[in-house]
């Protein structure tokens, strides 16, 4: 949500991997963060992975700064490597830039964490 939130023209990838770092640290799983891997946002279109794309891990770049009409995959990821029986949480969100700010394209999710034992 974080990351959303600053999601509009001209916001760069590279603080939009910061603000959705920043909650993962504030919770203290920042040893766990999926971005020390590999980016935690990418462009969608031709290909899976494509511009725009946030900074590599342990870089400042390369960073760009989003257009009405990009569409973006943002998919912060906590994976407890020291514990695999618990496993982790990847939670993305595809959505397209838009001139006010963005739209979510993916909406297959259950609103809250409950809802997911609802019958």
């Amino acid at each position: 949500m974080a990351a959303l939130k600053g999601t509009r023209p001209g916001a760069t990838t590279r603080s939009l991997r910061d603000a959705a770092e920043k909650v993962v640290d504030e919770y203290g799983y920042s040893q766990y963060s999926f971005s020390r891997i590999q980016p935690i946002l990418h462009g969608v279109g031709m290909n899976v992975y494509e511009p725009p794309w946030s900074p590599e891990p342990g870089k400042e770049g390369p960073s760009q700064s989003l257009k009405p009409g990009h569409v973006v995959a943002i998919e912060p990821c906590i994976t407890l490597y020291d514990n695999l029986k618990v496993g982790g949480c990847r939670i993305g969100e595809t959505i397209l830039v838009t001139d006010a700010g963005y739209e979510v394209m993916t909406d297959g999710k259950p609103p809250a964490h409950d809802a997911l034992y609802e019958k």
